[in-house]
């Protein structure tokens, strides 16, 4: 039997590989300056790609999310953004709570070190009144996936979806840039009453 999956959930995953090295001295130079999380620390200054020193970061952060976005919504009449930012710092035994990022319509993560045998997990609410215990867990089942990350990759995934990071077993610290998006542009049809400028 043919089993189709519809209605999927986009992610995202690219490289970059291009950060220089005093974008790379400049982001590290944050970690003395982070306020404690739920887990882990993370940047007090949460607009970092506005920073000068990382405009080309930005540049590049903006037309892999760009990317992403048309692959998914095919349409040129709206143009994602990106509006928050702030490092996570991850030590050992420090992990990463589920959540979500409302007042986002995107989100993203580069990676600017990970660790040995890194991941970053979703979440799917239940959405069925039934619950069974199956023998193999695959993509219609679970409620739960990792996908694997490494060092330079960036993650885009819908801001809705709640996502974590397990444990930090390692000795080395995990530090990743996150990101939220919002889009401007035109969105929906005239005919059928839909129609917002943003």
């Amino acid at each position: 039997m043919q089993v189709a999956s519809i209605f999927p959930t986009a992610i995202g995953i690219d490289t970059v590989n291009n950060l220089s090295p005093s974008e790379h001295k400049h982001l590290i130079s944050y970690e003395s300056h982070t306020i404690v999380n739920a887990g882990n620390k993370i940047t007090e200054n949460n607009y970092l790609l506005d920073d000068p020193e990382l405009s080309n970061l930005k540049t590049v952060l903006e037309s892999k999310l760009q990317k992403y976005f048309f692959e998914i919504f095919k349409t040129q009449s709206a143009t994602p953004y990106i509006t928050q930012s702030w490092l996570n710092f991850t030590y050992q035994k420090d992990f990463h709570h589920e959540h979500n990022h409302p007042n986002s319509f995107l989100s993203g993560v580069f990676y600017l070190h990970a660790v040995n045998n890194d991941k970053i997990f979703f979440h799917r609410h239940n959405e069925s009144m039934f619950e069974f215990e199956p023998e193999e867990f695959n993509l219609f089942n679970s409620h739960k996936w990792w996908i694997p990350v490494k060092t330079n990759d960036v993650i885009f995934f819908p801001s809705r979806l709640n996502h974590e990071v397990g444990v930090n077993e390692t000795e080395e610290c995990r530090i990743s840039l996150a990101f939220n998006t919002f889009v401007k542009g035109e969105f929906g049809s005239v005919k059928n009453l839909k129609r917002l400028k943003i």
